[in-house]
């Protein structure tokens, strides 16, 4: 049993190498630059350390400030889109605003903030 297993995964692998073009010979081919580039990266360089602190300090910022500003526009949206509390004028449309948010990936609303206010951490909070 344990052969027929090997082989039929043997199979499905070679199949899955087949169909999406992966080539042994070419990843043999490339392993001089994967090395040179592993080589280049150990040690590291630590001048660019605090260039690169500056950076995830920066990262952290926009989270937190992304997640203030989403906590207070779902504060309201919340009870709106509560049955119990909303009147159904009000929790219907609540509902939809809410639908939609959850439908529309992430990256599709950083593309539009990027070209409505530019390149920066903004857009990354507005998303």
């Amino acid at each position: 049993m344990r052969r027929a297993a090997a082989f039929v995964g043997a199979v499905v692998l070679g199949w899955l190498c087949w169909d999406t073009g992966a080539d042994p010979v070419r990843l043999a081919h490339g392993l001089p630059w994967i090395l040179d580039f592993v080589r280049r990266m150990v040690p590291p360089d630590l001048r660019v350390l605090p260039a690169a602190l500056v950076g995830a300090l920066k990262t952290v910022e926009i989270a937190l400030l992304g997640t203030a500003v989403a906590a207070i526009l779902a504060l309201p949206l919340g009870f709106l889109s509560a049955r119990n509390i909303a009147a159904a004028a009000l929790f219907y449309p609540a509902r939809a605003i809410l639908n939609f948010f959850r439908s529309v990936d992430t990256l599709v609303y950083a593309l539009v903030f990027v070209a409505a206010v530019g390149l920066g951490p903004f857009p990354g909070v507005l998303a």
